[in-house]
């Protein structure tokens, strides 16, 4: 393709009917739709992951299989001929999602469980037990003796991980519901080697749940509850035994992965919401932390812009165009395509045939298409964890 040439007004038209998603208005052509408008993280991520060509060609070759019933599980039937099980975990560890979409679909299937999520793997909060191998490739032998009768009780927690979130068992058949003695204490394993506002996010929706169990066979709650405790894996007894050899963005000079973990406690009969926030600013303490000393890779996006940058017309408005996102998912999609940055302007209408420029906001957007193919190839090439592992964009980020 030469993409150089100017394109006529007919190529531009077919050109923006293909598009993944639809230019909106004149004065906004990044608007977001009433559908778009209601994309969470997971929308957005997908929309980037689906480029990306690792993903492309992993997917092609991925191991089959016919009808898996477990899958109806978590989606309806009428999206299962485009799902397929992520059989060797191979999907969950390289791209962080639960199973193998069709990346010729732009827009994720429905799940049947509100709380679900197609990235639960990116932001997973760890429950304690011997027989995973989500933080490890390998699985922990349980040693013989003394040892044993302690580790037959875990895992005690309430809840089920599955591929796509978190299942409340029902009450344990044991009478104890919490740590030492103290019902309602729960604990997780927090990987700080990311950012974990994801799987605090988590945390908290878990947390609640068991709450509401316990509620229902007559507990209690108390305000004075508020016993949030962080620490090394190495210094807890509920998390010091397994095998933590994996971790989501740990540097290459990390041997031993437990530094990059902690163990998070809290109670839920306790006000959640005032622990989930003490624990949130202290993990991300260590998160920070992890990167300033070279243990933890630093995040090339840390913030997620929801529009376009403002600019001031003649007039004295300003104006951006609209939606950030949805704008990099199309400069993406028609550089992916073979289009040049004069050629990507003409299809968004940002100038006229003699180069003038209806408002202050289209020339800027012209002179940074550059720039923004390359934050685009990020978001696609690994970017897009940022936005499941921040819970991010929200219409309050700028």
């Amino acid at each position: 393709m030469n993409n150089s040439k100017r394109l006529s007004d007919e190529e531009c038209q077919n050109i923006r009917g293909q598009l993944f998603l639809k230019l909106n208005s004149d004065e906004a052509p990044f608007a977001l739709s009433n559908d778009e408008e209601k994309f969470g993280p997971d929308d957005w991520a997908w929309l980037f992951l689906r480029m990306n060509k690792k993903y492309q060609f992993a997917y092609a070759n991925h191991p089959k299989t016919i009808n898996d019933s477990k899958i109806l599980e978590f989606v309806h039937e009428k999206d299962l001929c485009n799902i397929q099980p992520d059989l060797d975990e191979h999907c969950r560890r390289s791209f962080g999602l639960a199973a193998w979409l069709d990346y010729a679909q732009p827009i994720l299937p429905e799940l049947k469980n509100e709380g679900d999520s197609w990235f639960a793997p990116l932001k997973a909060a760890i429950s304690e037990d011997h027989s995973r191998r989500t933080v490890s490739k390998e699985i922990y032998i349980r040693p013989l003796g003394p040892q044993s009768r302690k580790l037959d009780k875990y895992p005690y927690h309430l809840i089920e991980e599955t591929p796509f979130g978190y299942r409340i068992r029902g009450l344990p058949s044991s009478s104890g519901h919490g740590f030492g003695g103290e019902r309602g204490c729960i604990a997780f394993a927090v990987d700080c080697s990311v950012p974990p506002s994801g799987q605090i996010t988590t945390l908290k929706k878990i947390a609640y749940k068991i709450r509401s169990i316990l509620m229902d066979s007559d507990e209690q709650t108390d305000d004075e509850l508020n016993e949030t405790m962080i620490l090394e894996i190495k210094s807890s007894e509920n998390f010091n035994y397994m095998n933590f050899k994996i971790a989501g963005g740990a540097e290459d000079i990390v041997r031993d992965y437990e530094i990059v973990w902690r163990a998070v406690y809290l109670n839920v009969l306790g006000p959640i919401t005032m622990q989930i926030e003490k624990i949130l600013s202290e993990v991300k303490d260590v998160y920070q932390e992890l990167q300033d000393d070279g243990f933890a890779k630093p995040s090339s996006l840390l913030r997620f812009k929801y529009n376009l940058v403002n600019s001031k017309d003649l007039d004295g408005l300003s104006r951006n165009g609209g939606n950030y996102l949805k704008c990099l998912v199309l400069i993406a999609q028609l550089h992916d395509q073979g289009f040049g940055n004069n050629q990507i302007a003409q299809i968004f209408d940002l100038c006229s045939e003699t180069g003038k420029y209806k408002n202050t906001w289209r020339e800027q957007l012209h002179n940074k298409i550059d720039e923004y193919i390359v934050e685009a190839k990020d978001m696609i090439n690994g970017g897009y964890r940022l936005l499941i592992q921040t819970q991010k964009p929200d219409q309050n980020q700028s």
